[in-house]
């Protein structure tokens, strides 16, 4: 007779008995273990339904934010003008501006956008973890006031987000923030780099 019950190349099928002792331990409250196990898989449960309602929520108000009217600080008044020929009716109604009997939307004209996909070229120059540099590169898009720049200096190249600043006539068309990078000579070296940037 075979001291094994089991054999190379044969697949053994193991199937868990219910235990009426196992499944009312599962449900003893006074057990550490049990309030550890249900506290870790109730913030679970609490993150998952946070970043849904996020997502849901930040969608929501991206959509509001582009259906926001034209607000004009204008009496009432009806226009008409011609282009190409053809005849427009250009409206102000409640303070709301109207083109051809539609309202006109933030998201119906480009410039009013908070935000958008747009290259602007930028001259760039910070202080690192290796001292300071200056470089050239570009913005690549925008939320309201923050910046997604992509550049490259003498040492290294960069991404990182900016914020615009304006200070009445003496700042425009600069911002400031932080960015992450690699060296140009050793990929693995990363580096931080505050800078100030410029729009030309």
């Amino acid at each position: 007779m075979s001291e094994f019950n089991c054999s190379v190349g044969k697949k053994q099928k193991y199937r868990e008995k219910f235990e009426l002792r196992k499944f009312g331990k599962g449900f003893n409250i006074l057990n550490p273990i049990w309030w550890g196990k249900a506290i870790t898989d109730f913030f679970k449960v609490l993150i998952i339904c946070g970043i849904i309602f996020g997502l849901i929520f930040g969608y929501g108000y991206w959509k509001g934010i582009g259906n926001k009217p034209i607000l004009l600080g204008y009496k009432d008044f009806v226009s008409y003008i011609e282009r190409n020929g053809e005849q427009h009716k250009i409206e102000v109604k409640k303070g709301m501006l109207y083109f051809d009997d539609k309202r006109v939307n933030v998201s119906n004209i480009p410039q009013l956008k908070p935000y958008g996909i747009k290259i602007k070229p930028k001259l760039f120059a910070g202080l690192g973890t290796s001292g300071g540099e200056v470089g050239i590169g570009a913005e690549l898009a925008h939320y309201f006031k923050f910046n997604l720049d992509v550049f490259g200096t003498q040492k290294a190249a960069y991404l990182g987000i900016s914020y615009d600043i304006e200070w009445a006539e003496w700042i425009r068309n600069s911002s400031t923030g932080i960015a992450i990078g690699k060296a140009w000579q050793n990929p693995e070296d990363t580096r931080i780099l505050w800078y100030w940037s410029i729009k030309f």
